[in-house]
């Protein structure tokens, strides 16, 4: 992926529209440029694992070995932290993916922070790459994990 144009525009604006392979929309925002009137359908997407710190509140070690070793690409539920927007939190409950595709993870990287993602949001872009966004994987699965330890399967 060409990403130097699109990292640029996403720091100076603090939003990006992109249309992935599959013909998708993806818009990337910053968590500060995130208001209440934009909903709570956002999924926190992040490089590295200790990135978890700075949205979710601290959990077992359990939990992190399950983020770490996962194999599919995968969307967790987990309790948000202090610093997290409370609103954004649905129930307390926030979202968020460690993603490894290289390309995609290179990407995020790049953008050097958390950063939240709507996936399919539909808007016109004229940003395109032919990458596909890992998320929109028919095998995505999605968990809670608790801070005691406690994981739950939302979607198998």
């Amino acid at each position: 992926m060409e990403s130097a144009n699109y990292i640029n525009e996403f720091k100076k604006e603090g939003i990006l529209h992109l249309k992935e392979g599959n013909g998708k929309v993806l818009t990337f925002l910053k968590p500060e440029k995130w208001n209440k009137e934009m909903g709570q359908d956002w999924i926190y997407l992040l490089f590295d694992l200790f990135q978890i710190r700075s949205i979710c509140e601290q959990f077992s070690e359990v939990s992190l070995d399950i983020v770490e070793f996962a194999s599919k690409p995968t969307i967790y539920q987990s309790n948000a932290n202090a610093l997290v927007n409370e609103e954004l939190a649905k129930e307390g409950l926030i979202r968020f993916s460690l993603i490894r595709e290289p390309n995609w993870n290179k990407f995020l990287f790049q953008i050097s922070q958390p950063v939240l993602v709507r996936l399919d949001s539909g808007v016109s872009t004229p940003n395109h790459t032919k990458l596909q966004f890992p998320l929109f994987s028919p095998s995505v699965k999605e968990l809670y994990l608790g801070a005691d330890g406690d994981v739950k399967i939302i979607k198998a």
